[in-house]
Formats: structure tokens, C-alpha cells, sequence
């Protein structure tokens, strides 16, 4: 759930908190309707906050299926989200994240394609994250000791994906915003592109106040 001053603090290092809140928004709406794009049996929206209220979230109840974030770091609340995607019957799961604003339905409709001959799938993100990973026969070991938000964080889910012995399909590297320099990397990369609209916008706007 979208808080001032409690989401993408390292981006609220370069512009206002208030800046940071507008665009986090528009990146949840951009990546909404990435997956409202994307022809799959069923979407989840997998959320934190602090309370049980989720005013702005709670716009997308309709077109998702809407569950509360389990678990003590990134990698145990990923894996609690195959575990129950799995356990309800669905046979491949892939997972995206908020801030990879270049990702296009295309990108995820291969992701899954890809599940269908290969047991996990990843895309690496250029700060040495990753923006996407499926899985089709998901292991508890998936994200053991990897570190979050690091540059080692693709690397280290990457060997332990490679322990288990199973093939893998990683795609095509891509950019995320994290940071105040990310911003102008997406906006030279989307320039001409109609993609991620609503954080288009939403820059623009705080560009003009400026």
C-alpha cells in the first residue's frame, strides 16, 4: 500500500517524498495493466501494510485476487506466493515485481511460454537484482541466503536455482527504478515508446513543477 515516506526511500533520496508517492503509484498502475494484458488464469496482487486498510490498492479488487504478504524477508514472501499459487492448483507462476517499468506483457507471456519445457525462469535486472521469476516446480530453497536488494541478489538465486539441478531460461536483462538516476535512464529509454503511461505522466507532471 502506497505510504508517504515509506516507499522507494533510496528514489525519495532525489526528489520529494510527495514525488516518490505519485510515481509509486503509477508504477503499481503500469504494472496492473501489464498483467490485465497478459492472458493468464488468474492474477494476484501480493501486498504489505501496516493496517488491514488499503485504500489504494483496493481500486484493483476487482480484476485481482488480493492477499496479504506473508513471511520474514523478500525471499520467504515470494516463496509463501508459488507455495500458494500451487497449492490452489495452478500449474506455472510467475512473479513481478513493481519497479521495472521497461517490462512489457510480452516479456511475461514469454516467461510463462518458457515454463512449459524449463522449471524456473529469470529475468536479471541491470543493478544485479532480478524484475521477474517463475517457477514451475518451486523449491523451498529457491532464495536461501540470498541477499536483498544487493547486487548479488540475481547471482546468488541463480546458483541456488542451479543446485537444484534444473533447467533454467533467464532472460533478457532490464532496468528497474530504484534510484534517482534510474528515473532518467527510464525516461530516455520510453521516450517514444507507449509504455508505462501512467508513470510517464506522472513524471511529467512533477517535471513541470520544478
Amino acid at each position: 500500500e502506497p505510504i508517504l515516506g515509506k516507499v522507494k526511500t533510496r528514489l525519495a533520496q532525489g526528489i520529494t517524498a510527495e514525488s516518490t508517492l505519485i510515481l509509486y503509484q503509477a508504477f503499481i498502475k503500469d504494472v496492473a495493466h501489464l498483467c490485465l494484458s497478459t492472458p493468464v488464469d488468474a492474477r494476484f496482487l501480493y501486498y504489505a501494510a501496516p493496517t488491514q486498510k488499503i485504500p489504494f490498492l483496493d481500486q484493483f479488487r476487482k480484476q485481482f485476487i488480493l492477499q496479504r504478504q506473508e513471511g520474514q524477508d523478500l525471499g520467504e514472501r515470494m516463496l509463501r506466493c508459488f507455495q500458494q499459487c500451487k497449492k490452489e492448483g495452478y500449474e506455472k507462476v510467475v512473479v513481478i515485481g513493481s519497479d521495472c517499468l521497461t517490462m512489457t506483457s510480452e516479456d511475461v507471456i514469454k516467461a510463462f511460454k518458457v515454463l512449459d519445457d524449463h522449471d524456473y525462469v529469470i529475468g536479471p535486472s541491470t543493478d544485479g537484482g532480478f524484475y521477474l521469476i517463475g517457477a514451475h516446480k518451486p523449491h523451498k530453497t529457491m532464495f536461501h541466503h540470498v541477499q536483498w536488494g544487493g547486487e548479488t541478489t540475481f547471482q546468488q538465486t541463480y546458483k541456488n536455482l542451479t543446485a537444484l539441478q534444473q533447467k533454467i531460461f533467464t532472460l533478457m536483462p532490464k532496468s528497474d527504478i530504484d534510484r534517482i538516476d534510474d528515473l532518467y535512464t527510464f525516461a530516455k529509454e520510453v521516450e517514444n515508446k507507449r509504455t508505462a503511461l501512467y508513470t510517464k505522466a506522472a513524471l511529467n507532471d512533477i517535471c513541470k513543477n520544478f
